[in-house]
């Protein structure tokens, strides 16, 4: 794979988040890949829900949040 194939790591993380919705690392994942796109919204969601499902996602949602 690419390494900056961020859209497949998306689509990646999302399908592992459909499998099992309390995932934390794919929500963080995911969300560093679309702030490597801009999108900064997305990311924030996806870092927030990772930090709520336990991860760690400090210095991400710092990034991304404000």
């Amino acid at each position: 794979m690419d390494t900056e194939d961020y859209y497949g790591a998306i689509s990646d993380f999302t399908r592992a988040i459909e499998i099992n919705p309390n995932y934390g690392e794919a929500y963080s994942y995911r969300g560093v890949s679309k702030a490597k796109l801009g999108d900064y919204n997305g990311a924030c969601k996806d870092a927030n829900k990772s930090q709520k499902l336990g991860v760690d996602a400090y210095i991400l949602i710092n990034l991304v949040c404000n």
